[in-house]
């Protein structure tokens, strides 16, 4: 009897240990997949879906898009080409955040979508755990030209942006007096002279939003008496100052390699005169490329509209207000919500009405990249 005993609880240890297998491996077989779909994520990259990588690849392997920079100016600025568009990728954001492009990321775009990328988007904040130089080099080594979305130090900017009131803790006035011209010119200025090869630069973009502490809704916003001209908003009276402010910085420092690039957002947040693109704008002797950060449903409760819905009154506008500057898709991309509109038929008529309709593009750089909605 106690042998029966013992081999019943034997058989039922067996039983327990195996069931408790089972469940691990039915937990590493389909959790993942379950435990993400329970999450919200905003997923952008071309291969979100195998009909949204198809609709990516068919439409980059147009001739009409360049892969290769053909045209530098003897000082060094990037040109549009005469015909087509060039393409260009943020492949990859890191673990840490840090959004920049390592020369295997960009190995691993050109593998997947099919053709090289021909300017490739970093975005740097010079306090971060990574040199500039790794970043220039990174991009160099594939054989790219690197744009280097220049923003403040990044420590500074989260903190700004968790106290809610970026106005009260900072002001774009310590960038136009001087204060951070060390900094800039010590780990951004030297480093781009030393590189040597063209690199474009975005400077503070998509001031006209609300979701940046450089915007200028917290930089004075539409008030007219603390800066500048009384006549003209304060908000967008500051970005250009500090805009100009470091365009002249570099130039003191005898960088000749550096195209520059005005970057909005298609719309304005507030959508409002005094926050329009046209009033950021710092002057033609201060950009060489204008650009727009253009995206739709990037994050679950975005509404859907079409590319040519959002790009046709964003694009009638640039080509009025900047007529003799070349214009490019400085960020664009379409989150995966099926239930909210097809993203292969969005990427379809985007790379169409590129070719078609919106040729002075001459530049479109996809944001591939996914992340875990808050």
């Amino acid at each position: 009897m106690q042998s029966d005993n013992m081999s019943k609880k034997h058989l039922r240890e067996i039983f327990v240990v195996g069931l408790l297998i089972t469940m691990v491996f039915m937990s590493e077989c389909i959790g993942p997949e379950k435990r993400e779909t329970e999450k919200s994520w905003t997923d952008l990259r071309i291969n979100s879906s195998a009909e949204a990588l198809n609709a990516y690849r068919n439409g980059i392997s147009s001739d009409y898009f360049i892969g290769k920079i053909k045209n530098v100016s003897d000082s060094g600025n990037i040109l549009p080409p005469e015909n087509g568009c060039y393409v260009g990728a943020f492949p990859g954001m890191r673990l840490t955040g840090v959004e920049n492009a390592t020369t295997e990321d960009l190995q691993q775009f050109e593998t997947l979508c099919g053709k090289s990328v021909a300017i490739a988007w970093s975005t740097y904040c010079w306090d971060k755990n990574i040199s500039l130089k790794q970043i220039l080099d990174e991009v160099g080594e594939y054989g790219a030209v690197p744009v280097i979305g220049l923003r403040l130090e990044q420590h500074e900017a989260e903190a700004i942006m968790d106290e809610g009131n970026p106005s009260v803790d900072f002001s774009l006035q310590k960038i136009i007096d001087g204060d951070l011209d060390n900094a800039l010119s010590i780990n951004v200025v030297d480093e781009v002279k030393r590189y040597n090869k063209p690199v474009m630069i975005s400077f503070l973009n998509e001031m006209n939003g609300d979701w940046y502490p450089w915007c200028g809704i917290y930089q004075g916003g539409d008030g007219t008496t603390e800066f500048g001209d009384s006549s003209k908003a304060d908000g967008p009276e500051r970005y250009i100052a500090t805009y100009r402010h470091v365009v002249e910085l570099f130039r003191a420092g005898g960088v000749n390699n550096v195209t520059w690039l005005f970057q909005a957002n298609d719309i304005s947040y507030p959508n409002e005169n005094w926050n329009s693109i046209d009033a950021y704008y710092p002057g033609d002797e201060y950009v060489d490329w204008v650009g727009i950060s253009l995206y739709v449903a990037d994050a679950p409760d975005d509404e859907w509209a079409s590319f040519e819905t959002r790009m046709e009154l964003v694009y009638n506008e640039l080509i009025f207000l900047f007529p003799n500057k070349p214009i490019m898709l400085a960020e664009w991309g379409v989150g995966e919500f099926p239930e909210k509109g097809d993203k292969a038929a969005w990427i379809s008529e985007a790379f169409t009405t590129l070719q078609s309709k919106y040729t002075r593009i001459k530049c479109a750089i996809y944001y591939h990249a996914k992340w875990e909605n808050d």
